[in-house]
C-alpha cells in the first residue's frame, strides 16, 4: 500500500502512520490486499470488490461514501485500458489498482502539483484533470494521422498501415464514451450530496465537466472525419478493382478468338486439308494479327482504355 498526506503538496507517509491518520489522506491498494487494508472498512471492501472488473467509468454515491470505477483508454493505437476503483470518505480517498497506473499519477502529482487551498475536492479535481491532461495532444496526433491517410487516399497511394481509419474510428469512439463517463463522474462530484467537498469544489468540477464535454465533441468530430476517410479508401479500392476488371476484360476479349482458333486446329483431325498446305501456318498468323488489331481498335473506340 502506498499512502500520501494531502497537504500543499502530496507527501508520502508510511502504512503504519496512515492507519491512524486524522488529516486528508490518499492511498493506493492492490485489489488483492483489499481485505487486509487497515484504512478500509468491511462495507467499503465489499462495494469496491464489485468494481474490480468494471468496463467503464462511473461513480456511486452512498450516504457515508462515494465509490467509483475508472476505465481509462491508453494513449496509443490499441483498445487497451487501465482500470482502477476509488472510494472517497470525509478525509480520505483510497484507490484500488493492480497495474501501477494510479501510483504513477500520484507520484507525478507529488513532484509537480501544489495547492493553495488544501481540501479533498481540490485533490480529486487535480487527479481527474491529470487523467485528461495529455488528451488534447493525443487527439491532435489522431487528427494528423487522419489527414495523412486522407492525402494518401486522394492521391491513390493506399497502404496497409496499422493505423487505418477503422481503428481510429474505434479509438475515437472509445475516447468519446470515456469523456462522457468522466463528465458524469464530475457531475456527481459537483452535486456534493455527502458534503465531502468544500463549497468552491463545485465550480472546479464544473470546469472539469466543460472540458470533458469539449474533448467528447472533438473525439466525435474525429470519428466522423475518420468515417469520411474510410469512405474515400473504399472508393479508391473499388476504382482499383474496376481497373483490374477492365484489364482482364480487354485481355479476354482480345485473345478469346485466338483461343478459339488454337482450340479448333488443336483437335488434330486427319481430314483438315489446310493443315497440309505449306502456307497455312503464315496465313493463320496473319489472320490472328488481323483479329488482334481489329479487337484492339474496337476496344479503343469504345474507350475501354
Amino acid at each position: 500500500m502506498i499512502c500520501y498526506e494531502i497537504k500543499e503538496k502530496l507527501q508520502a507517509v508510511s502504512e503504519e502512520e496512515a492507519a491512524g491518520w486524522e488529516g486528508n489522506l490518499a492511498a493506493v491498494v492492490p485489489f488483492g490486499d483489499i481485505e487486509k487494508c487497515s484504512i478500509l472498512e468491511g462495507a467499503e471492501s465489499q462495494v469496491l470488490m464489485r468494481l474490480k472488473d468494471a468496463r467503464f467509468c462511473k461513480a456511486e454515491v452512498y450516504p457515508d461514501m462515494i465509490v467509483g470505477a475508472l476505465s481509462v483508454p491508453r494513449k496509443e493505437y490499441s483498445q487497451a485500458y487501465d482500470r482502477a476503483a476509488f472510494c472517497i470518505r470525509d478525509k480520505r480517498i483510497v484507490f484500488l489498482d493492480d497495474t501501477g497506473f494510479i501510483s504513477g499519477i500520484l507520484e507525478q502529482m507529488s513532484e509537480g502539483r501544489s495547492w493553495r487551498h488544501v481540501s479533498m475536492g481540490h485533490f480529486f479535481y487535480s487527479f481527474l484533470e491529470r487523467l485528461i491532461e495529455e488528451d488534447v495532444a493525443f487527439l491532435d496526433e489522431l487528427e494528423n494521422q487522419i489527414d495523412d491517410m486522407e492525402e494518401k487516399a486522394l492521391d491513390a497511394r493506399l497502404s496497409r498501415s496499422s493505423h487505418q481509419p477503422m481503428e481510429i474510428m474505434k479509438k475515437a469512439f472509445a475516447l468519446h464514451r470515456y469523456y462522457a463517463q468522466l463528465a458524469e463522474i464530475g457531475s456527481k462530484m459537483q452535486e456534493n450530496q455527502n458534503g465531502f467537498f468544500h463549497e468552491d469544489a463545485g465550480r472546479m468540477f464544473q470546469i472539469f465537466n466543460d472540458r470533458c464535454g469539449r474533448l467528447a465533441e472533438e473525439a466525435q468530430m474525429l470519428r466522423e472525419y475518420a468515417l469520411e476517410v474510410r469512405e474515400i479508401y473504399q472508393t479508391q479500392i473499388e476504382v482499383r478493382q474496376n481497373r483490374s476488371m477492365a484489364v482482364l476484360t480487354v485481355v479476354t476479349t482480345i485473345f478469346m478468338p485466338l483461343s478459339l482458333i488454337a482450340g479448333w486446329y488443336g483437335m488434330n483431325f486427319v481430314y483438315m486439308p489446310e493443315t497440309q498446305w505449306r502456307y497455312s501456318y503464315p496465313i493463320i498468323c496473319v489472320i490472328c494479327l488481323i483479329i488482334v488489331s481489329i479487337s484492339f481498335w474496337i476496344l479503343k473506340k469504345k474507350k475501354f482504355f
